[in-house]
């Protein structure tokens, strides 16, 4: 019996989980408080896993009715068959108590989908929700099938029904099945007055730049629930709306959706007229059903499915199935199913990258733009020299050439004016001076006088 586990996770962790089934934790914890004897919560042979929730594969005839044949091994079935998985009682990441966690779960429909003898799936629900560990990725999962999943629902609340979003159709077992409690709240207790009454008293002590470390808790516990609703409730709450908008929001009741989003239960034809599931039958409906989307799925380029409208990709479901999640819920498995969508449908020049590889990338590339722009800038530098270089032979060449004119004159020679049509530079200069003279009223006055003459 893993109780410390289980334990441990119902003090510390965040749950999406129905008020009642809470409540039975509370007491759980009380009582193993206490000392008391918490036998009375678990089976005698708790640790081994109920035969109830083993997966299995059942037949579907060609009329559409289930031969009652079922098989524990999906080898020994027949081709076609819908592989039949449970979630039963509160959800949690490990297995424990006999129940399978949501680890164990995802592993398991991988196993079914990816089984050439397994045409569609069958996700029978019944639980009040659970913890938020591991949940995203288990309905990640849900929504990355690549078979038809159908969503049998007793009851799928909080976290059950986050799963049930995500698969292609929900089914209610009848008119007492219950979906819904779509939400996120967080339940403290304060056990210090009785850790007093016992002698014990508690001190809570950080690192000088941890004053931020496990604030909003302590708030809470002093009756500020303002930080813990704003830094964990609301994300989480956020993260959980997205999801089953992006699968079901073309359904949902546009005048009621902050209703049916803001937490309540619905039961029987009530969740189907708010949008949270779609159709109503017993087991052997959801299987055939099951069967239906399956032989749909081959005989048309696109999955039939009533979510299949909600969704971005269409046909490209493992890509559909990474919208909304958040980027620590977004595995590198993930991304690699939704790679291999793209490759089944032919599709090239177009992959997808995990934000560990795109790190990687990006590192690469920025090393390469800097070799890149180191080459350049020297290509550059070289470039500039040779042109100096240029410059200065040219330069070189013409001071040489000089030097070898002047050194060809004879060492008593002279330079005289160059002469233009018989006079030279300096004879043109001086008729000018006489003319201008010679011109001016002074000199013309005299030209007559008898003393000149």
């Amino acid at each position: 019996m893993r109780v410390n586990r289980l334990i441990s996770l119902l003090a510390r962790g965040a749950w999406f989980i129905e008020a009642s089934a809470a409540a039975d934790y509370s007491q759980l914890i009380d009582t193993l408080l206490s000392g008391g004897n918490v036998s009375a919560f678990f089976d005698d042979d708790d640790e081994e896993e109920d035969a109830g929730t083993l997966p299995f594969a059942i037949c579907i005839n060609a009329a559409g009715i289930t031969t009652g044949q079922r098989y524990s091994a999906y080898d020994d079935a027949p081709a076609g068959s819908v592989a039949v998985i449970t979630v039963a009682g509160p959800m949690s990441p490990d297995d424990n108590c006999g129940s399978p966690g949501t680890e164990t779960l995802g592993q398991r429909i991988q196993d079914a989908d990816q089984h050439p003898n397994i045409g569609s799936i069958v996700l029978r629900l019944n639980t009040p929700g659970g913890a938020v560990d591991g949940l995203e990725q288990f309905a990640g999962i849900v929504g990355a099938t690549a078979k038809p999943i159908v969503s049998f629902v007793q009851k799928a609340a909080s976290a059950g029904y986050w799963t049930a979003s995500q698969s292609d159709l929900i089914v209610l077992s009848g008119k007492t099945a219950g979906v819904g409690s779509i939400g996120t709240m967080a339940s403290l207790r304060d056990f210090s007055k009785m850790d007093e009454a016992r002698g014990i008293k508690s001190h809570d002590i950080t690192a000088t730049a941890s004053k931020h470390k496990n604030a909003a808790y302590f708030a809470a516990l002093q009756g500020d629930y303002a930080p813990l609703r704003a830094e964990t409730l609301d994300p989480l709450n956020n993260a959980f709306l997205a999801a089953v908008e992006e699968r079901r929001g073309a359904s949902l009741p546009a005048k009621q959706k902050d209703e049916v989003l803001g937490g309540k239960m619905y039961y029987g034809q009530a969740g189907i007229d708010n949008g949270l599931a779609d159709e109503m039958g017993d087991f052997n409906y959801a299987v055939r059903r099951a069967s239906e989307l399956a032989a749909a799925q081959q005989s048309g380029p696109n999955p039939v499915s009533p979510t299949s409208q909600n969704t971005m990709f269409g046909k490209f479901r493992p890509i559909s199935a990474l919208a909304g999640l958040m980027a620590s819920a977004v595995t590198a498995e993930l991304v690699a199913a939704a790679n291999d969508s793209l490759a089944a449908e032919n599709v090239k020049g177009v992959k997808l990258v995990h934000a560990d590889q795109l790190s990687e990338l990006e590192a690469k590339a920025k090393t390469a733009d800097d070799a890149e722009a180191r080459a350049k800038k020297a290509g550059e530098d070289l470039d500039t020299e040779a042109k100096g270089r240029q410059k200065a032979e040219t330069d070189l060449a013409a001071s040489q050439k000089e030097v070898e004119r002047l050194s060809s004159l004879s060492a008593g020679s002279t330079t005289n004016p160059v002469r233009t049509s018989g006079k030279s530079e300096v004879d043109e200069d001086e008729n000018s001076a006489e003319s201008l003279i010679a011109n001016q009223p002074h000199s013309r006055a005299l030209d007559n006088h008898p003393l000149f003459k």
